[in-house]
């Protein structure tokens, strides 16, 4: 008989783990043989260590067991992958008799494809699971799991690397230590793409000087601080959990990012860096110049961001416009845009050239001016530390106005020089730039619509739809917040239409007042923008029903969405936020959701997806897919029993796949998946269900 061990979960030495063949008893009765370990290429070893020690740049070291360790002492070399079977199919123990965890010190090595476990990492001093002290390491498609609880404990520890070196961390999911991503004392460009990093510390700077990082793509759960850096880009990335704030010293940028409503932002310095935020939204609410000092309000003892850093929201600087135009009664007159209107109040005189502006008088009152009979000619805009200077002449008289701020409306221009950020699009116009070629630039509007199919403006989304001609696909260009339900239904059925364009852009589905929309036989697909269901729905039956096929791309779906498509739902990196139980009930599609992040708040019932068919046995069974998809309850759940997802079979077959799916704050001690109980539930038996967890077959 021959039986097979891995010798290093039996708790040998490392000379033991060498030996290929152990005589367990007398010859005849039975031998023990190790099971490798490890292989490049073809050639096996019986140790992960032995593997790495000979291997040579460019080699790619395979663990072919789901679990083994490798001595915290172990020199990798330079150039080589160490590749587990896939990130919770192999899990790599960082052996540890000291506490300390493994050091990679030569250049250009990859750890990917496993589960690094460091259960023997432990607290104080700066022990961490893995210290990179080389450029171009990179970690991709792990799971990190313990490490030292201490404040400077650490996942990872980026330290001695100058600001030419750069480490990235990819598609990885890190927990357990006090600190996520530390860089110590260097200049290391830090790349953080695709990353949920839960740590009390996500993402941190401690001295050093220069360098740059970026998180893309991921969810940061923590406070998450950084000083001694050039600067710091957050794109689509999602805040939330523990403390659940930036302090930040250093310059620093937000792109597409979503924040929980009790996001917090500090300036950690009174001066000397900036805050940019671009299309981010705070609790489901777009953060714009007129809502930044609500939705960020001033904490005890902290500095106010507006106030001692240049904010800039959606291309609009703070400092020289909403900022100091609150503060203009000190002044004097201060200028702000209010409304798209042909004309603004002087001295009785009528300006059509300049929408609408509304004067913060220097007593602190304000007042409505009105133009008549008037042209302004000769405007030219100037900027001195932020303030803004407003010179033009109207029927021949000079005027001079401080602290602007101007949006042009429709034939308009004037030329400016200095800083142009200030400027904002208004509904159907849109602002063209000329560069004069002599420090000056002229700017004129054009009317644009709130919609457009190629080149042409539309003054309604739904003259928009009436324009596609069933049978002829078409996109729509949507350039301002609407609402779909506006859209006659004859005006979409058995069209197919694709509505596109920036996360800024708000489509409502429902009210109150307008429930639902028929879109019989149309195939209809979502790009890049915010689907929004303006109401929680006391039945199912809201937004777009009875169409063909529907897909989303790239959006953010606030409320409730129902998968009505009676062929094919799809959703790809899609981002659902809502308060309460379900995003989405399946219905009668069959469903695919790709890289989808799913957030849901509140202390109650917080299912996210109800998988349900209404009807009789006879139609055909439906599949539903979850590929790479994230599950967050927020708070975590703690009373009740909730899954993130839940099949109810009672009227229909599923066949359900679900694969490399995480979840985060569902506890289900009763689910009848008890492998999956956080993630799946099957909450009727009365009709058979199919259900796939990673490739294996869990429930039929």
């Amino acid at each position: 008989m021959i039986l097979f061990y891995n010798l290093k979960k039996v708790g040998l030495s490392l000379f033991a783990k060498s030996l290929f063949v152990l005589t367990l008893c007398a010859a005849g009765i039975g031998q023990a043989v190790a099971q490798n370990e490890a292989q490049i290429g073809t050639t096996e070893y019986p140790t992960l260590e032995e593997a790495v020690a000979a291997a040579t740049s460019g080699d790619v070291v395979e663990i072919i067991v789901a679990n083994c360790g490798i001595v915290n002492t172990t020199t990798i070399p330079a150039g080589i992958t160490i590749k587990g079977l896939g990130k919770t199919a192999t899990t790599m123990l960082i052996e540890s008799t000291s506490g300390s965890g493994l050091t990679l010190n030569n250049a250009n090595v990859t750890l990917k494809d496993m589960t690094i476990d460091g259960s023997q990492i432990t607290s104080g001093g700066y022990k961490t699971l893995v210290n990179v002290r080389a450029d171009g390491c990179l970690i991709t498609d792990v799971v990190m799991t313990g490490g030292g609880t201490s404040t400077w404990n650490s996942s990872i520890l980026v330290e001695t690397l100058p600001s030419t070196a750069t480490f990235t961390v990819r598609n990885s999911t890190i927990s357990g230590a006090f600190r996520g991503v530390l860089r110590e004392s260097c200049s290391a460009n830090i790349v953080i793409d695709n990353c949920d990093i839960t740590a009390t510390y996500p993402f941190n700077i401690d001295g050093g000087s220069g360098g740059t990082v970026t998180v893309t793509d991921g969810a940061l759960h923590g406070w998450t601080s950084y000083s001694h850096v050039d600067l710091v880009t957050f794109t689509n990335v999602s805040f939330s959990g523990g403390y659940n704030l930036v302090a930040a010293y250093e310059n620093t940028v937000f792109n597409n990012c979503t924040m929980t409503s009790d996001f917090m932002i500090y300036a950690q310095v009174n001066t000397g860096f900036d805050f940019t935020f671009n299309d981010c939204t705070k609790g489901g609410v777009l953060i714009t110049t007129e809502n930044f000092k609500e939705l960020f309000p001033t904490e005890p003892g902290e500095f106010v961001v507006w106030d001692v850093c240049v904010t800039t929201v959606n291309d609009v600087v703070m400092v020289g416009t909403q900022a100091q135009l609150d503060a203009a009664a000190a002044s004097g007159p201060a200028i702000v845009s209010t409304q798209m209107t042909q004309s603004f109040a002087y001295d009785g005189n009528l300006c059509p050239n300049i929408t609408s502006l509304t004067v913060k008088g220097g007593n602190g009152g304000d007042s409505t001016l009105t133009f008549s009979n008037c042209t302004v000619s000769g405007a030219t805009l100037t900027e001195n530390a932020g303030k803004y200077t407003l010179s033009y002449t109207c029927n021949g008289c000079a005027v001079t106005l401080d602290n602007v701020a101007v949006v042009l409306g429709e034939g308009a221009s004037i030329t400016v020089g200095g800083q142009t950020n200030f400027f904002k699009t208004i509904p159907l116009y849109k602002i063209n730039e000329t560069d004069n070629g002599n420090g000056t630039y002229t700017y004129s509007t054009e009317y644009v619509g709130v919609a457009r199919i190629g080149t042409t403006p539309y003054a309604t989304l739904n003259e928009a739809a009436a324009a596609v001609v069933v049978g002829t696909p078409t996109t729509i260009e949507i350039l301002q917040n609407l609402n779909f339900y506006d859209i006659t239904q004859s005006n979409i059925q058995n069209k197919t239409i694709t509505f596109t364009g920036t996360p800024t852009d708000t489509l409502t589905l429902s009210d109150a007042a307008h429930k639902t929309t028929n879109a019989s036989g149309a195939n209809l697909t979502f790009e890049n923008i915010t689907l929004k269901n303006d109401m929680e729905p006391d039945s199912e039956n809201r937004g777009i029903i009875h169409l063909s096929n529907l897909t989303i791309n790239d959006c953010e779906i606030i409320g409730f969405m129902r998968g009505f498509a009676s062929e094919q739902t799809v959703c790809n990196n899609c981002t659902f936020t809502k308060t309460g139980k379900y995003h989405m009930w399946t219905y009668g599609s069959n469903c695919t959701f790709n890289g989808c992040t799913f957030n849901s708040y509140g202390n109650g019932d917080c299912k996210a997806i109800n998988i349900y068919k209404e009807g009789d046995l006879s139609q055909p069974y439906r599949t539903v897919t979850f590929n790479d998809c994230a599950f967050n309850s927020i708070p975590a759940v703690t009373t009740l029993d909730n899954s993130a997802i839940q099949i109810n079979s009672q009227y229909c077959c599923f066949v359900v796949y679900i694969n490399n799916c995480s979840v985060n704050g569902y506890i289900n001690n009763s689910s009848s998946i008890t492998d999956y109980p956080n993630l799946v539930n099957n909450k009727s038996t009365s009709v058979a269900t199919t259900l796939y967890i990673n490739g294996t077959r869990v429930l039929k």
